[in-house]
This record gives structure tokens, C-alpha cells and sequence, in this order.
């Protein structure tokens, strides 16, 4: 089963039909050199030579198909662990976005103001166990993860520098924001950032699937 499954593969086929043109042009080739009235010894050394040739092109064809192969049957492999870790990353960071969204105008409410303060810190916390996922990711969605990192560091570096201070009690009241000085319109261009740093890795993950049916259906 595994031999006709090699054997209907992709790069195998190609390999097939290389081998098999070259064979024709070999003897095209040959056909063509009596016509320079060589004799039996020189058709055979010239025979020898692109033997030698055609053996080392089909050798190196073979080992790439093979590498080729591996490579393809790993990334299936790895697939789900990706897909999923992936997916798990992107619902995390849009509901919090989400969250973020549904404070705007906060300079001008208060109770808009105590929700922000408490979903910064939720996200906060949860930042890290977030991102351990991205361990298991490889590859344009390993780098578009960090990029989203790199923008919610500068998010939290940005309010860090602008000295909001939160009391640690449970519950928020007027009293707990000891200090905030955010200016909201700089703060929403930063999670816009991140937002198309979301956007990014979520059309890398299509990038993932496409190439995992396209794998599935050449292994098929």
C-alpha cells in the first residue's frame, strides 16, 4: 500500500517522466552523432558520458524527491498542533481586542475608564500563557506571532511611560486609578496595530490550510 502511494506521488511521476524523456533524447542524440560517421568505440564513449550524466541528474532528482517528500509528510504531521495552537492564539487576542474596542470614548466615561483598567491588566497577565502556544509554531506563523507580541510590548510599554497606576484591591472604584494620562486617540492607533498584526497571522493560517489540502491531495 505505502509503495503505490510512493509510487502516485507527485514527485515521483515527474521523476518517471524525466527518466523516460531523457532516455528518448539519449538515443536522439545518438542517432544524430552517426551522422559525424563515428565509430562503434567513440558512440560508446560518448554513450558512457551522458549515461554518467543522466545517472547523476536522475540520482540528485531522486534524492530530492525524496527530501521533498519527507518534508511534506512532517508538515502533515505537524499540522494540527500548528492549526490549533494557532487558532487558540487568534481567539485569545481578539476577544481582548475586543474588549479593548468596547472602552472607546473612556476619557469621557468612567465606568468605560475602571473596564479598560481591568481588561489591560487581564491581558496582561494572560500574555505570556498566551504566546507559550507559538512554541509549537513554525515557520510565517511563528513570525507573524511575534509580531503581534512585539506590538502588545509596545501597547504596555506605551501606558507603562504614561504612569498609570492601579491599586491592587478587588474591584474598581473612582479610587483606584491613583494616575491616567492616557491620550486615547495615540492609544487606538496602537491597537490598530495590533489589530492588523492580527489580521496578518490570520491570512497566514489560510496560507497553513491551503498548503496542507494541496499536500493531502498530491498524497492521495
Amino acid at each position: 500500500m505505502k509503495i503505490k502511494k510512493f509510487l502516485r506521488s507527485y514527485p515521483v511521476k515527474n521523476l518517471i517522466i524525466i527518466a523516460i524523456l531523457t532516455l528518448i533524447s539519449i538515443f536522439a542524440v545518438l542517432f544524430g552523432f552517426k551522422g559525424f560517421g563515428l565509430n562503434d568505440v567513440d558512440m560508446s564513449f560518448v554513450a558512457a558520458i551522458l549515461g554518467g550524466v543522466v545517472s547523476g541528474g536522475l540520482t540528485l532528482a531522486g534524492v530530492k524527491a525524496t527530501l521533498d517528500n519527507q518534508r511534506r509528510e512532517e508538515f502533515i504531521n505537524k499540522y494540527p498542533f500548528i492549526k490549533n495552537n494557532t487558532e487558540d492564539i487568534l481567539y485569545e487576542l481578539k476577544e481582548s481586542v475586543l474588549l479593548l474596542d468596547n472602552c472607546k470614548n473612556f476619557s469621557q466615561e468612567k465606568v468605560k475608564k475602571q473596564n479598560l483598567i481591568r481588561y489591560l491588566k487581564q491581558m496582561e497577565m494572560k500574555r505570556d500563557k498566551i504566546f507559550d502556544k507559538s512554541n509549537n509554531c513554525t515557520g510565517r506563523i511563528f513570525l507573524a506571532i511575534i509580531d503581534i507580541r512585539k506590538e502588545l510590548n509596545s501597547v504596555f510599554s506605551y501606558i507603562s511611560s504614561e504612569n498609570i497606576i492601579i491599586a491592587e484591591v478587588d474591584g474598581f472604584t473612582g479610587d483606584d486609578i491613583t494616575s491616567f494620562r492616557i491620550n486615547e486617540t495615540e492609544f487606538y492607533s496602537k491597537i490598530e496595530e495590533v489589530k492588523k498584526k492580527i489580521h496578518k497571522l490570520e491570512e497566514e493560517l489560510k496560507l497553513l490550510d491551503k498548503q496542507f489540502y494541496s499536500y493531502i491531495k498530491t498524497s492521495q
